[in-house]
């Protein structure tokens, strides 16, 4: 009965040390050719630091929002076309030609400034039959206008990448200009013979613009645009001894095709 107790109490112990052990072996247990390996000692050894994550960890690149370009470009405009008299007091006067040579630059998408020298002439001629006789006069009025203009752009039909501007626009401006004006006159009467003056001026006036520019290379633009301008010389000159005064208002305006490079 000892005996039994004693052998139940040792396998309880044996069990007890494989369940306490956490299924390690002691080194008695192990067989007799197995070498016994030594525990490694890791109390001296550095503590290697804890990786940050967060501060390699990249952001994903947001792409950015493409935006229009803003234009830096000063352009030259060549333009050609009519003056067109409006006035009362040149009712009766012809059209005329009318050039101009532009230059400009954008200060923005949807605003340049432009400075211009231009010309532009309207002509009249009158005969009739008079108490004096037969009478014709030759009538005619040259300009030189020196301007400077602001536009508000509308850019439209995308962009051109080659330069930053839209490949289309339109704008409307408004701005100030010093007109050189000419007058000339040669007048017939038939009992009197023939007389003739010209006289000179400076007038300043005001003028408003509306157009529209279209690529047709990345360089190169086409356009059209109309002005409507106000000034109003004064003319005086002496025909047969008698002094004469005019002043004229040259209110009309102009239309014009343009050609354009922008640089």
């Amino acid at each position: 009965m000892k005996r039994k107790i004693l052998r139940v109490l040792i396998n309880a112990i044996i069990i007890s040390s494989f369940t306490t052990t956490a299924w390690a072996a002691p080194d008695w247990w192990k067989a007799p050719n197995e070498p016994v390996q030594p525990t490694k000692d890791i109390s001296n050894e550095p503590v290697q630091p804890r990786k940050d994550i967060s501060s390699s960890t990249k952001t994903p690149k947001v792409p950015e929002k493409t935006q229009y370009k803003v234009p830096t470009l000063n352009y030259v405009a060549l333009k050609l076309g009519a003056y067109f008299p409006r006035s009362n007091d040149l009712e009766t006067w012809s059209n005329g030609f009318n050039g101009e040579l532009a230059f400009g630059h954008y200060f923005n998408p949807n605003m340049a400034g432009e400075v211009g020298i231009g010309y532009f002439e309207t002509k009249a001629d009158f005969a009739g039959n008079t108490v004096l006789g037969r009478a014709t006069e030759n009538d005619k009025i040259t300009v030189l206008p020196f301007t400077v203009t602001g536009k508000a752009i509308i850019p439209f039909g995308g962009k051109d990448d080659s330069h930053g501007a839209s490949p289309s626009e339109l704008y409307v401006g408004a701005g100030i200009g010093a007109y050189f004006a000419k007058g000339e006159s040669d007048i017939f009467i038939q009992s009197l013979g023939r007389a003739s003056d010209t006289s000179n001026d400076l007038a300043f006036g005001a003028h408003v613009v509306a157009g529209g520019n279209f690529d047709a290379t990345p360089n190169i633009f086409l356009g059209v645009e109309m002005k409507y301008l106000w000034v109003k010389p004064s003319f005086s000159g002496t025909f047969f001894g008698v002094p004469i005064a005019l002043d004229p208002k040259l209110d009309g305006f102009t239309a014009t095709a343009n050609l354009g490079y922008r640089f």
